[in-house]
């Protein structure tokens, strides 16, 4: 069952007039979970609803890690 229905039907929109929604604005974990990046962030890239760690490249590590060191100081 859908949340939304249309109250016209045949309505088709052109590819111009569409808006495009921004790569990496949300993070869907393993569990089904779906979490916004900056959410994610701000939790040190750990999922608050199911406790999932999420992957990070050496770079955002290093990052996240000086951050942390900053704020403490």
């Amino acid at each position: 069952m859908s949340w939304f229905k249309r109250s016209e039907k045949g309505i088709l929109t052109k590819t111009e007039e569409k808006k495009d929604i921004p790569k990496g604005l949300w993070y869907k974990t393993p569990s089904g979970k779906i979490v916004e990046t900056q959410q994610l962030a701000e939790n040190f890239y750990v999922s608050p609803e199911d406790d999932y760690h999420v992957l990070l490249e050496a770079r955002s590590i290093l990052k996240s890690f000086l951050i942390r060191m900053i704020l403490s100081n």
